[in-house]
């Protein structure tokens, strides 16, 4: 099993709408969808969605669609870029 930092929690069991709503409400930021796969550019991932419900800032890959609904609280780095993705957290993190 894999060791985690004491702010990481792995979930592996079915939520109930309450605790993922409760997720949800405690989180600084929602992960999108991170690769550079072709479909990004053709779909709006539910997690947007939900974020956006949330009212959450939401980092994702590049994605033309998600660009074209909202500007504000969308965050975007290239796909499958693991240090740009650290870096836009940490810029983040650093200027709520």
């Amino acid at each position: 099993m894999e060791k985690f930092s004491k702010n990481v929690f792995l979930i592996n069991q079915f939520l109930l709408w309450p605790d993922i709503s409760a997720l949800y409400r405690g989180a600084f930021l929602v992960l999108g969808q991170m690769s550079d796969e072709n479909r990004i550019s053709r779909t709006i991932p539910h997690k947007f969605f939900e974020a956006a419900y949330f009212g959450k800032a939401y980092v994702t890959a590049l994605s033309t669609p998600i660009r074209n609904l909202a500007s504000k609280s969308v965050f975007e780095v290239p796909g499958g870029d693991a240090n740009a993705l650290a870096c836009k957290i940490k810029a983040l993190l650093e200027d709520p």
